[in-house]
């Protein structure tokens, strides 16, 4: 339910809610605090509360659970607070996954990092892979991986158009808003922007 009233315009109900089953009393498990914090530190960036965010996404971590969601949202809020470094620290060792294997090619973009050309040519040489395979499940990573990392934002667009049509989440809306600036034609956002305004989703960022 606070999943739900995080993008339906009721996100200080939802922080709350996730706040109280969090408490020891509820005797949630290790892997349910985990997501249940790691949706606490996505609606608090939402928010604008960047400290209580932190806190969570650092909660979660602290479970000492494997898990490439969790690293990816936190990645992302790194580079989103100008922290780059902290990202290459963080995934240092997770080349294996194209979701983390992003974040590093985009904070080294940021850094100037010399490992980014090998990081790219295997990014671009995997998102090529699936598209054979007819794998369209990272249409949104392979936007944000051609805007953010290969600078082309008339391919990113038709990619986060294509993502949107079928996910519907706050970052899905976000990697087509940012590719229909970056490419100028504004008017490719209107679905994001009328999603925004159809489920009175509260973000900062969008």
């Amino acid at each position: 339910m606070a999943q739900v009233d995080g993008t339906t315009g009721q996100a200080t109900t939802a922080a709350k809610a996730l706040r109280a089953a969090l408490q020891p009393a509820t005797g949630a498990t290790p892997p349910e605090r985990l997501w249940a914090l790691t949706r606490l530190a996505e609606i608090e960036e939402r928010r604008g509360e960047h400290a209580a965010a932190e806190a969570a996404f650092k909660s979660a971590l602290d479970l000492d659970l494997t898990d490439g969601y969790l690293l990816a949202a936190y990645s992302d809020f790194l580079l989103d607070r100008g922290r780059p470094r902290e990202v290459l620290a963080l995934l240092k060792d997770k080349t294996r996954s194209d979701l983390l294997l992003l974040r590093l090619a985009l904070a080294a973009k940021v850094l100037g990092d010399p490992a980014l050309k090998a990081w790219e040519a295997d990014l671009a040489a995997r998102f090529d892979a699936a598209r054979l395979r007819g794998d369209t499940v990272h249409q949104k990573e392979e936007a944000r991986f051609a805007l953010g990392v290969q600078g082309q934002p008339a391919r990113a667009l038709p990619l986060a158009q294509q993502n949107f049509a079928v996910q519907l989440e706050p970052a899905d809306a976000r990697v087509l808003l940012e590719a229909a600036l970056a490419a100028r034609q504004p008017a490719a956002a209107q679905p994001a922007l009328k999603w925004m305004s159809d489920s009175k989703i509260e973000s900062l960022a969008l």
